[in-house]
């Protein structure tokens, strides 16, 4: 069940990836072909700027849930190193826990603006207001469901096993392979035991 879980997980992990990088992608083929509308054929595309803003913080909200999934966010340990290992990893799955539970009311508040907002059409292009707060319900259910599977890890094996898909591709980045005090904090516990 845990294997299949962190597949899931996994899977997500590339789809909200790849849904950031052709966000992106869009983003700046949409701004270049306005560019060069305006300033070559004088004709600006008037609807652009509002897909691009759309695209921008969609692609936002997917990539603050990819860095917190992948564990590449700010994160205090500074209480957790005076900690022996079974009282930090109790603070650790307690702190998720009360994340998961704030996730959650964050997302019922966001079902509630997705259902005010799609009421609502944008003035120009007529797309519903609702994309931008179902961006942030996926978000929120995705850092949500990444949660749970942490607290799933860490009560089965006592640390989080990192997300690597990307990485096994050989498509990740340099810092997904950064080693010595700037490493992932469950790779750091790994090498100081």
């Amino acid at each position: 069940m845990r294997k299949h879980f962190r597949t899931v997980v996994s899977l997500l992990d590339v789809l909200e990836a790849g849904a950031c990088f052709a966000g992106l992608v869009t983003i700046l083929a949409l701004i270049s072909a306005n560019v060069f509308m305006r300033y070559v054929m004088g004709a600006p595309l008037a609807w652009t700027h509002e897909v691009v803003m759309y695209l921008f913080t969609i692609s936002s909200l997917m990539g603050i849930s990819t860095a917190y999934r992948r564990q590449r966010h700010l994160q205090l340990q500074g209480l957790l190193t005076f900690l022996p290992a079974p009282g930090a990893r109790i603070v650790r799955i307690a702190v998720f826990f009360a994340l998961l539970a704030l996730l959650l009311f964050l997302a019922s508040k966001a079902w509630d603006l997705n259902q005010l907002y799609s009421r609502f059409k944008s003035p120009l292009n007529r797309m519903p207001r609702s994309i931008l707060s179902t961006g942030l319900l996926w978000a929120l259910g995705s850092m949500a469901l990444s949660t749970l599977y942490f607290i799933v890890e860490l009560l089965a094996e006592g640390r989080i096993r990192r997300i690597d898909i990307l990485e096994r591709m050989g498509i990740a980045g340099d810092l997904s392979r950064m080693k010595g005090p700037d490493a992932h904090p469950d790779e750091a516990m790994e090498a100081e035991s």
